[in-house]
């Protein structure tokens, strides 16, 4: 094949690159985050249990903790730390300091703007937990040279996107995506029991994006996550 056959082919059908050079850049076995995909888990069920603990709000965000121990309140601009123990600590981020991905994409005039939805189709841009939701759930074998090129162009991004967003170092940490009974749902970061502390995003009833890391076993983060009330 020449040069000239080549570009003709690359701008005729683009997938027809793409899809060989994400699948090889995004192997498996050199990325494997790009191929982990959220697995849903309920939380477990402790409002009955909640009564009498400390309660504590920042940044709009108000929720308990199942430790006795005064915590050690370590404040920043941004972020506020709770540590109730070497191995027991809640750190809360202010959602303004850290704009959602989707809302990046959005910033600018109307016609930056429009163009980026009409780039990425579909609803995968109608609020910041559908477009993180939609990106977890993408994994480079999902584009194909079959791919509509315009789709393989989008999730091509889409794609370099997610390697981005996930948290854990090598992907060796498993994405559970949770929701519960107080209208908050997200993504939790990897096992308790195998990691120090845990990192979660969550989404609110308005759909503002909230980052906190919890040191805890699964008991104690369902807990806090089953707790949480919206104060805004």
């Amino acid at each position: 094949m020449t040069i000239g056959s080549g570009i003709f082919i690359a701008l005729l059908s683009p997938q027809l690159v793409i899809a060989p050079y994400i699948n090889y850049k995004f192997s498996e076995a050199s990325r494997p985050e790009a191929y982990t995909v959220p697995k849903p888990r309920n939380l477990a069920d402790t409002l009955d249990t909640l009564k009498g603990h400390q309660q504590f709000e920042y940044f709009g965000l108000k929720f308990k903790v199942p430790w006795k121990e005064k915590p050690e309140k370590i404040e920043r601009e941004t972020a506020v730390i709770l540590k109730f123990s070497d191995k027991k600590s809640v750190a809360i981020f202010d959602p303004k300091s850290m704009p959602p991905p989707r809302e990046l994409l959005l910033k600018g005039n109307p016609e930056h703007v429009e163009k980026v939805k009409a780039f990425f189709g579909g609803r995968i841009l109608d609020s910041n937990y559908d477009f993180y939701n939609h990106i977890l759930n993408l994994s480079p074998d999902q584009i194909t040279i079959f791919t509509p090129k315009k789709e393989a162009s989008a999730k091509s991004v889409l794609v370099v996107l997610k390697s981005l967003l996930v948290i854990a170092p090598g992907g060796e940490s498993e994405i559970f995506s949770f929701s519960s009974n107080n209208n908050i749902k997200g993504f939790q970061w990897g096992k308790p029991d195998a990691e120090r502390i845990v990192p979660i995003t969550l989404f609110d009833p308005n759909d503002v994006q909230y980052e906190i890391v919890i040191g805890g076993n699964q008991e104690e983060i369902d807990f806090i996550l089953s707790s949480i009330e919206i104060r805004r």
